[in-house]
This record gives structure tokens, C-alpha cells and sequence, in this order.
């Protein structure tokens, strides 16, 4: 896991969260095997490694790794109020440049969704979770099958969510969008 680590770390993001990973076999020739990261390292480079060897060293054996996001920074566009609006998350990239990107709705998003959306930017909950109904974003994709508990404080905390890099939402899916509670009205009035 150390090794995914840095290379998570290269790729401007904080953990690894899988290894393991399979994404197919690769092309071209083979530059590290058997590295040793200590988890520390800036760079995958600086990890010790063997000399590649042709009669050992298999594209089949390729590794995979799954990352997170080193700070998931949300926000909402595209509303007629602040407290709502089509998701968007902020992902950092290669030399401390970043970008914004989309979040994309399945078949799972709902309002616990949105309370953890809402949350994360700043809102006591979520009023409603909907799909598209601010119209579609033209960034990339680098979010996908969110599922939360609707109990988390913010959007890290949520179990399932693949992050990628496409640029579309999955057929079927649209742009993720909520209306979150303003801080004024989040209190809940017993009567």
C-alpha cells in the first residue's frame, strides 16, 4: 500500500484507497518492478526498485491503484438561489493546477446524497436531491456512483463514489444536482 501511496501522491491526491486494482494490461516497457516505498517518498522515482527484467516481467502482472481526492471541495452552480445548483467538485491536479468538474447522478442519488452534499458545502441539510434540473455542466466527469448514508459529515466520508475522468456522465446518468436548507431555516420548529 505504500506504493500506491506515493503514486497517489505524484498524481496531487492524499491516499491510496485500493492497490490492487486491475485496469488491463499495458503497453510499452516496463520501468519499475518490486519497488519499496516507504509511503514518504515525493515520487515514485525515488522509491528502490529492481531492474526490470524481460524474462520476468509480464504486462499481466501490471499494478493498478485507486485514489482519493487530497481535499474534495464541492460546490453548487447553475441555481437561482446559493443553496442550490448543479454539484461540482473541485479536483487537484499535476503541479498544484486544479480543475472543476461534474458529479453525475445514478440511480442511488437521493436525499441522503444531498444532506451530505449540503453539508460539505456549508448547509445544516438537503431539501431535495434531483437530476438535471439546472441542466447539464460542460467539464469532465470526475465523479460518479455516490452512495452515502446520509448520516456523514462530509462528502469523504462516503463509502461509494468512483472517481474518475470522462467526459460524459454514464448512459442514463445525469448531472447531480440539490437544494440545500438555508443555514436561516435549517432549525427544525416543534410545535
Amino acid at each position: 500500500m505504500d506504493d500506491a501511496t506515493v503514486v497517489c501522491r505524484e498524481l496531487g491526491n492524499r491516499t491510496a484507497v485500493k492497490y490492487d486494482v486491475m485496469y488491463g494490461e499495458g503497453e510499452g516497457p516496463i520501468l519499475y518492478t518490486n519497488s519499496t516505498c516507504t509511503g514518504e517518498e515525493e515520487r515514485l522515482q525515488d522509491c528502490p526498485n529492481e531492474e526490470p527484467r524481460v524474462d520476468v516481467c509480464r504486462h499481466t502482472q501490471d499494478a493498478g491503484v485507486q485514489c482519493s481526492f487530497k481535499d474534495v471541495d464541492l460546490r453548487l452552480v447553475g441555481g437561482s438561489t446559493p443553496n442550490e445548483g448543479r454539484v461540482e467538485v473541485y479536483k487537484q491536479g499535476f503541479a498544484g493546477m486544479g480543475e472543476w468538474g461534474r458529479m453525475c447522478a445514478g440511480s442511488e442519488w437521493d436525499r441522503r446524497e444531498a444532506n451530505v452534499v449540503c453539508r460539505t458545502v456549508g448547509y445544516p441539510n438537503g431539501a431535495e436531491a434531483s437530476s438535471g434540473s439546472v441542466g447539464s455542466g460542460n467539464g469532465r466527469v470526475f465523479i460518479t456512483d455516490v452512495e452515502c448514508t446520509g448520516t456523514e459529515n462530509n462528502f469523504l466520508g462516503c463509502k461509494e463514489a468512483n472517481f474518475g475522468n470522462l467526459q460524459a456522465c454514464p448512459t442514463g446518468d445525469v448531472d447531480a444536482t440539490v437544494i440545500c436548507i438555508p443555514t436561516l431555516l435549517g432549525k427544525e420548529i416543534v410545535r
